[in-house]
């Protein structure tokens, strides 16, 4: 199972014109179990599409990923993030 830690949320833009309201949600994060990237290594995902039943996120790639720790300055901004970023991601099979 791929594991993001020290993640926080980014929007992903064709464009730095785009509305922000149309930026695709993505996560940045170091990665560990990624058959492809060595643990601890920075990397962004692939779109989020939702979540499991489980909580984990899928992104459009098709890869799953658990979600550890949340990044400590965005936490300060954001408090309780893992909790509404669930909240705002539908249920995918």
């Amino acid at each position: 199972m791929l594991r993001l830690e020290e993640w926080y949320i980014a929007g992903n833009q064709r464009s730095p014109y785009d509305a922000p309201e149309l930026w695709t949600p993505c996560l940045c994060g170091r990665v560990y179990d990624h058959p492809l990237h060595e643990d601890g290594k920075e990397l962004i995902t692939s779109a989020v599409i939702g979540k499991t039943n489980d909580g984990k996120i899928r992104t459009r790639s098709g890869s799953l990923y658990e979600l550890g720790k949340v990044r400590e300055d965005y936490y300060n901004l954001y408090p309780n993030a893992m909790e509404r970023l669930l909240k705002t991601l539908k249920e995918t099979i």
